[in-house]
């Protein structure tokens, strides 16, 4: 097996985690349609929140790359939209703190990783 071809599994599987584990969510950015996705919104650990950079209020996103045409962008102003429970109610709306990191092997992304501040 190709490496490729092992890390295109390993891209599925964490696709399939992301979805298991997340939920649906919406990319929103101010001149194109919001572009959706699925994402895990996680606390910061208190040892992740030592020092300046992550709030108390800041939260962790795992984006999976699948069906995303255009990734994460801080410097355009994406904003990451979170639903309730129901599925279609909005609920969140956080923006990008920093530049999105992606999880890559090889070629292959895994997932984009996000450090989100709610909206005030």
């Amino acid at each position: 097996m190709s490496s490729d071809a092992f890390y295109r599994r390993l891209a599925v599987t964490a696709d399939q985690r992301i979805r298991a584990r997340g939920s649906r969510c919406l990319l929103r950015r101010n001149g194109i349609a919001d572009r959706e996705c699925f994402a895990v919104v996680v606390e910061y650990s208190s040892r992740e929140r030592r020092g300046d950079v992550i709030l108390d209020e800041d939260k962790l996103a795992l984006i999976t790359p699948v069906d995303l045409e255009i990734p994460p962008s801080k410097e355009a102003g994406d904003l990451l939209v979170t639903f309730a429970e129901d599925g279609t109610t909005e609920d969140e709306v956080f923006m990008i703190v920093n530049k999105p990191g992606d999880l890559k092997q090889g070629r292959i992304i895994m997932y984009y990783e996000c450090q989100l501040r709610p909206m005030q």
